[in-house]
């Protein structure tokens, strides 16, 4: 008994368009493309164009783009630089086509390809936004569905390039039907995950916020950057010392934290510079996309690099909220801070600029902080001393002079004083100090802002850290939240910060 002999490709072609399994894109993909880069390039261009998409998508979903009609840009250029990233790893899947054993199952193979391709579309916009503060973007409804159609014609085209390179090699007596809309189900299916995943709750406006329990000292907070435990106890002998643990983190995330409250992911902070792109479009580069801003882009003079500032920061500071609320202040040298109303803010980049070490930045912080107390003799005052982490060498003499001073006049009964520390960029530790009264329980950085603005006798806001027992005011006040923070267009490369960028070079923040 002689053994049949198997169906040719034609046959195999032709049962399935009797049978009604093909349509033009998968037939013509499988059976009409001459050669094996025919079936590549479909998957190769939908690819890149579906992960630029993603990346796209999350940057506008966040508002992570100024002014927003860049994401267009943002997309065109990360579809041409993942362009060559598609087609190595279609290249992959050829050559693993040609080495592996073929799938006994390959229309089974093939949607698992296409499952797969939908996953990782998808995961990449849900990592991306999710990577980034939730900001003023578009509607999420809007993203989303673009997200959706670049991925359902990427998982066609992989489907189909699968199918083809497998049925090349090997033609099977009895082809299972192919299963028609799968595709769809997969997009919605990550559709309906990525919107629970990124929801957002309802928009709320600045609370109207009232003193109500006012202490009546002014309360004075010394940011000490580079200060271990035992050398803030020094300088304040007697002070009521709690400290907290931390991961690593450059100081405007640190220093951030602890004003507003809430982690990165909310204040959105992470680093000493952002990215600028064609000049004129800020944007903050979503999970996965970094290398190709600080990498391809740069190196063809489409990408460069912007400072930290109070444009990227998304949650108040816990000045901001005094302010708002009546409280007049003064704050010095203050990571990602910015002018507002009702206090005399002078920012970290323009106490840089008059100084060009630690001891120096120190000395210009503590006589600006001096002048700004004695013109306008405010409620809350606020000057950050990075000296010893810029120096490495130990609380610096600028330092030691103005913790004197606010010792004297904190025993004398004319302040409250506190000292938030950080040990720097080389450590992973933080804690406050107080002259007068002690944190009951452990505190964090995520407690100081409400500690504080609790010490004020201002309403905190239920979803930052709660305020440390023991000392803020009593009784206590609550809102549900002060808000999102707008901050605002950000800026394009100017002079200015192009010199606060070298400034933080020279001060060794920078590489």
């Amino acid at each position: 008994m002689t053994t049949p002999a198997p169906p040719t490709l034609a046959q195999v072609r032709q049962r399935l368009q009797a049978q009604g399994y093909l349509d033009a894109g998968l037939e013509r993909a499988i059976f009409s493309a001459d050669r094996a880069v025919g079936v590549l390039v479909p998957t190769v261009v939908a690819g890149a164009v579906a992960a630029a998409t993603a990346s796209a998508a999350a940057i506008a979903a966040r508002g992570a783009v100024a002014p927003s009609s860049g994401v267009w840009l943002v997309f065109l250029l990360l579809a041409a630089v993942e362009l060559p990233a598609a087609a190595v790893f279609a290249a992959l899947l050829y050559f693993a086509t040609r080495l592996l054993r073929p799938p006994q199952r390959p229309v089974a193979s093939a949607s698992a390809a296409g499952w797969a391709a939908a996953a990782a579309v998808f995961g990449l916009f849900s990592a991306g936004a999710r990577s980034l503060p939730a900001g003023a973007g578009i509607p999420l409804a809007i993203p989303l569905a673009a997200v959706g159609a670049a991925t359902f014609y990427f998982t066609r085209a992989l489907r189909a390039t699968v199918l083809a390179l497998t049925l090349r090699r090997q033609v099977p007596e009895a082809l299972p039907r192919l299963a028609r809309g799968g595709a769809a189900v997969a997009v919605g299916l990550f559709l309906l995950l990525s919107a629970a995943v990124l929801r957002r709750g309802p928009s709320q406006s600045f609370p109207a916020l009232t003193v109500e329990s006012a202490a009546r000292s002014p309360l004075v907070i010394l940011a000490l950057d580079g200060y271990r435990a035992d050398a803030v106890s020094a300088l304040l002998p007697g002070a009521a010392v709690s400290t907290w643990r931390r991961g690593p983190a450059p100081p405007p995330e640190i220093w951030t934290t602890i004003a507003t409250g809430v982690a990165p992911r909310r204040h959105g902070v992470f680093a000493f510079e952002r990215v600028w792109l064609a000049r004129n479009i800020s944007v903050s580069p979503p999970w996965g996309t970094s290398w190709i801003f600080r990498g391809p882009l740069r190196a063809l003079g489409l990408a460069g690099r912007l400072p930290v500032s109070a444009g990227e920061r998304r949650a108040w500071a816990f000045w901001e909220v005094a302010s708002r609320a009546g409280v007049s202040s003064v704050v010095v040298g203050w990571w990602a801070s910015d002018t507002v109303r009702g206090a005399a803010v002078a920012g970290n980049s323009a106490i840089a600029a008059l100084a060009s070490s630690g001891p120096e930045f120190d000395a210009v912080a503590a006589a600006r902080f001096r002048r700004e107390r004695e013109r306008s003799h405010p409620r809350l005052a606020v000057v950050y001393l990075p000296g010893s982490d810029i120096s490495g060498s130990g609380p610096t003499a600028a330092a030691r002079a103005l913790v004197a001073e606010e010792i004297r006049s904190a025993v004398a009964g004319k302040e409250i004083l506190w000292a938030v520390f950080d040990e720097g960029r080389g450590g992973h530790a933080g804690g406050l100090a107080a002259v007068a009264g002690s944190p009951a329980g452990p505190i964090g950085p995520e407690n100081v802002a409400a500690t504080i603005l609790a010490r004020l006798g201002l309403p905190v806001a239920r979803d930052i850290g709660p305020p440390a027992a023991g000392l803020a005011a009593s009784p206590m006040s609550f809102v549900e939240s002060y808000g999102p923070r707008d901050g605002g267009p950000r800026a394009a490369p100017s002079p200015s910060g192009r010199e606060y960028l070298e400034k933080l070079r020279s001060l060794g923040y920078l590489q």
